[in-house]
């Protein structure tokens, strides 16, 4: 895709693929999505991500330092591993949990800290690690709390980190739909 220097919605986060034992809440999700008062609509697979900072509406000058915060804060940065646990939810989003990682939290804070420092945006709000799966539209009418009783000790498996992208993100009358911008890779852990 093409730079363009039109302002652009962006975010950094970690790129994650389907946790195994999601097919089985997935269903649920799409079955919801057919019901028309539920006004659930699930996150596409190739959507899937962990939010480390939300930037907002960046010009062309701006995108360029972003990616200049990234490469300085990643470029010694190891990969790791997170694991996928538990359920919850927002009133407009369904999310899987990540157990609190000291590598990921650190990420999150150079990021932020890096940021401010160049005078963008950094965190408004307390950092909450999660992956949405599912948006509920306003006025949506579904049993979050059975769902997550039943989900909110579930261990949904280990997530690899070996990059962090930059997106850009559109909303589309089908919903949102997520461009990679930019990609920082981790360096890989040897033995």
């Amino acid at each position: 895709m093409a730079e363009t220097s039109q302002p652009q919605r962006l975010f950094i986060a970690i790129p994650c693929s389907p946790p195994d034992g999601f097919g089985e809440l997935q269903d649920r999700l799409h079955q919801w999505s057919h019901d028309k008062a539920s006004k659930v609509r699930p996150v596409a697979n190739e959507n899937l991500h962990i939010t480390l900072v939300f930037l907002g509406m960046l010009e062309a000058i701006e995108r360029e330092l972003v990616k200049q915060v990234m490469d300085h804060v990643l470029h010694e940065t190891r990969n790791f591993s997170l694991q996928i646990q538990g359920l919850g939810y927002f009133a407009n989003a369904i999310w899987l949990g990540i157990k609190p990682a000291r590598e990921l939290q650190l990420l999150e804070k150079r990021l932020n800290e890096e940021l401010l420092r160049i005078g963008l945006p950094g965190a408004s709000k307390r950092y909450l690690p999660h992956v949405t799966v599912a948006r509920i539209g306003t006025g949506g009418r579904v049993n979050l709390s059975e769902l997550s009783n039943e989900y909110s000790e579930k261990v949904w498996g280990t997530l690899p980190v070996n990059a962090v992208n930059l997106y850009q993100s559109r909303t589309l009358p089908s919903g949102a739909e997520y461009t990679i911008s930019y990609q920082c890779k981790l360096l890989t852990m040897t033995s």
